[in-house]
């Protein structure tokens, strides 16, 4: 039970940083943004922060 709650709450804290971040990137003018979808969802849940940094690491190398 405690494993789905922090995969749960890792989800939500995940969307509103991915909002919040491509929110603040489109702000300073660069295009670069991570979607919310089932599988950016369940990679968050389960890796978390890192799981973040990498899909950010991932459109930046696609925006190279």
């Amino acid at each position: 039970m405690e494993h789905i709650l922090t995969f749960l709450l890792r989800c939500v804290f995940g969307t509103l940083v991915i909002h919040f971040v491509n929110l603040f990137l489109n702000h300073l003018g660069i295009i670069m943004a991570v979607g919310v979808n089932y599988f950016t969802l369940g990679f968050i849940g389960f890796l978390g922060l890192p799981g973040l940094l990498a899909l950010y690491g991932y459109e930046l190398y696609l925006l190279l």
